[in-house]
């Protein structure tokens, strides 16, 4: 049965401070009658007339309280909360019903055990058919989460950003389809930079690859005790900032979040490379490298940036950007290598051939995971 007036179900509200609101609000272009529900965000004010909490404010909004609902702990504080557990209280289902009404599908879109336990409670008190959109896993495998593989057998599609979670939804004994991120075309590409420094660009959450980061930063010293001038870029919110060592708040240009996509492609544009500082780790250590393909990827090809970074050679991500056509040789780098790669950058036709690598990509990505191919999908349920 085709889903033409889903309900999308995420944790985070449609912000642009955060990366699954801003995919989100791409999806749910094509479907004029869709809503949306969450419980975490990242302002005090609704940020569009289509999204309704499902959470009350404090736990909302507050980090502290955020962790302790994500753990599942319970404190003094939690009869505040508009729900008991994973079950919805009164307000909750209020808003739910609020929300759901007219709707014929669901969009669930999981990426922690505490989602898929509420997104559970969701579809069975709505009882609508669903889509499971799977994003990530922070919390490791799919295998042995009840709720998880509740959602997954269940579902009317499974779709994934990567193909590692494709393989452990085939281990459970279901399919999915690929469905990765995608934004507008940039009115503006880079362009080789033949004077002034080598200017590198951070975009996003930066705080979960602090190893990536300080790589980056020793090779931009190493560089600068030859003469090459160096300028290191974070674009995202500067609050953060705050919570690092001293030595990497000192070494970066933060230019701030920046609300229109037009600015930030025109920062963006303004430099040489886009570096990737994460998942740093081996999949078996840590399930973002194992599962998440950051959705920064999808700024920097857009404008035509070369991909420098330092993650591991099996993480997802990795996989991903070989399969658009990016060169993994520059991906995988620790310090001295970092050092090398970005020297070779320097070169005009090195870096014209990564540049144009990068546009290819964004246009394969582009055809392939635009809102109207979701659409489709949806429809022909």
């Amino acid at each position: 049965m085709p889903i033409e007036r889903p309900l999308f179900v995420t944790r985070y509200s449609l912000s642009d401070r955060s990366a699954i609101g801003v995919q989100t609000r791409n999806l749910m272009r094509p479907f004029p009658q869709a809503r949306h529900v969450y419980w975490w965000a990242s302002e005090s004010r609704r940020v569009d007339s289509r999204s309704i909490p499902l959470e009350g404010y404090l736990f909302r909004r507050i980090s502290y309280f955020k962790r302790l609902q994500e753990r599942g702990e319970r404190t003094a504080a939690s009869s505040l909360s508009w729900w008991r557990d994973a079950d919805l209280g009164g307000r909750a289902a209020s808003s739910l019903r609020r929300a759901a009404e007219g709707a014929d599908g669901l969009y669930l879109a999981p990426i922690s055990r505490g989602d898929a336990r509420r997104m559970r409670a969701i579809a069975e008190a709505v009882q609508l058919p669903f889509v499971v959109h799977l994003w990530d896993a922070l919390d490791g495998a799919l295998a042995g989460d009840r709720d998880v593989e509740w959602l997954i057998a269940r579902a009317s599609l499974v779709l994934s950003v990567s193909d590692s979670l494709i393989r452990d939804v085939g281990a459970l004994g279901y399919g999915a389809q690929r469905l990765m991120f995608s934004r507008e075309p940039s009115a503006v590409l880079a362009s080789e930079q033949v004077q002034g420094p080598l200017r590198v660009v951070m975009v996003g959450d930066i705080f979960s690859y602090l190893e990536g980061v300080e790589e980056l930063l020793q090779a931009a010293a190493n560089l600068r005790r030859e003469g090459v001038e160096v300028e290191l870029v974070y674009v995202g919110p500067t609050a953060g900032l705050r919570r690092m060592p001293a030595e990497i708040r000192g070494g970066l240009n933060a230019v701030g979040f920046l609300n229109s996509p037009d600015d930030r492609d025109r920062v963006l544009a303004g430099c040489s490379i886009g570096y990737l500082p994460g998942p740093y780790h081996s999949p078996e250590q840590d399930a973002r490298s194992r599962y998440s393909v950051p959705s920064r990827l999808a700024d920097y090809l857009a404008v035509g940036l070369p991909v420098v970074g330092a993650l591991h050679p099996g993480a997802a991500a990795v996989e991903e950007l070989r399969n658009l056509g990016v060169d993994a040789s520059y991906l995988t780098l620790r310090s001295t290598e970092l050092e090398g790669a970005l020297r070779r950058l320097r070169d005009a036709a090195v870096w014209r051939e990564l540049h144009t690598a990068s546009v290819e990509a964004f246009q394969k990505l582009y055809r392939c995971y635009n809102p109207t191919v979701f659409e489709s999908m949806l429809r022909s349920l």
